[in-house]
């Protein structure tokens, strides 16, 4: 399999595995489809980072990094809107 198919399905994946995150609730309505989205567009990064130095430590790193910054930001943003 090529380095491109390979970093579509991982980054497709990865982004299915964030469905739940933050969800309403259970039913595909009420699904984080922006969050799947985000993670998958990440995924497709964090794979051609794998990709092109051949290790996992930079993506993790980076999609640590990334998570702790989205969850600074929204605390941030939630308390902006209620002051």
């Amino acid at each position: 399999m090529s380095p491109s198919v390979s970093i579509l399905i991982s980054s497709t994946l990865f982004g299915m595995a964030h469905i739940l995150n933050e969800a309403k609730s259970i039913h595909s309505k009420n699904w984080n489809w922006k969050l799947v989205t985000i993670s998958f567009v990440a995924g497709l990064y964090l794979g051609l980072l794998y990709e092109n130095t051949g290790s996992l430590l930079l993506p993790t790193i980076l999609h640590a990094f990334f998570v702790i910054a989205l969850k600074v930001f929204i605390k941030r943003k939630s308390l902006l809107q209620m002051g």
